[in-house]
């Protein structure tokens, strides 16, 4: 087997990082073209909205969740992993061919541990200079009683609802006035 780079990059060891490195470079043709963010039929695939899970706030904020938009952390998270996967094997293979077996782990582990860095970092810098919302990841309950205004995306049409519920019951949301004639 040949030590060319596309040798290198087709051995098996070497797929995860690739694939990771090809959906970034997508998600960032994607982000480009403006198609990550609103796809105009009120679509929002960038997902920095609203998303209802039930795991502990904290674990994901720590990843800066809700801080920045969650296309750019994740294009963070997979570049770093497949950058830091592939070095890892690169240094294995440079060393000695037969230590790239044993490296692959160890290549996974540390991809994964500098793309949450990454991930981590890439939301402190962009929480800084983009403006703070009401879309910033909460505690669970937080958001109960506010007021907010939303906006459809399809019809355009402004209104205003508020939350109920919290930690012990599920969120409700009620529409307390909406622009739209006769409502």
């Amino acid at each position: 087997e040949g030590h060319g780079v596309i040798a290198f990059l087709s051995h098996w060891t070497a797929w995860p990082f690739v694939l990771a490195g090809l959906v970034a470079v997508g998600f960032l043709v994607l982000a480009a073209l403006g198609i990550a963010h609103d796809t105009g039929d009120g679509i929002d695939l960038d997902g920095d909205g609203d998303a209802d899970v039930d795991v502990d706030a904290h674990f994901w904020t720590w990843f800066g969740v809700g801080k920045a938009p969650l296309s750019v952390l994740v294009m963070a998270g997979l570049s770093s992993f497949a950058v830091t996967g592939l070095l890892v094997l690169a240094v294995a293979d440079d060393l000695w061919a037969p230590l790239r077996l044993p490296a692959f782990p160890v290549a996974l582990l540390v991809g994964l541990g500098t793309a949450g860095l990454s991930m981590r970092a890439t939301a402190g810098i962009l929480a800084r200079v983009l403006p703070a919302s009401d879309s910033d990841a909460r505690q669970p309950g937080e958001h109960t009683g506010r007021v907010a205004t939303t906006i459809s995306r399809v019809t355009g049409e402004t209104g205003q609802a508020r939350i109920e519920g919290g930690v012990d019951r599920p969120a409700a949301y009620v529409i307390v006035a909406t622009s739209e004639p006769g409502v």
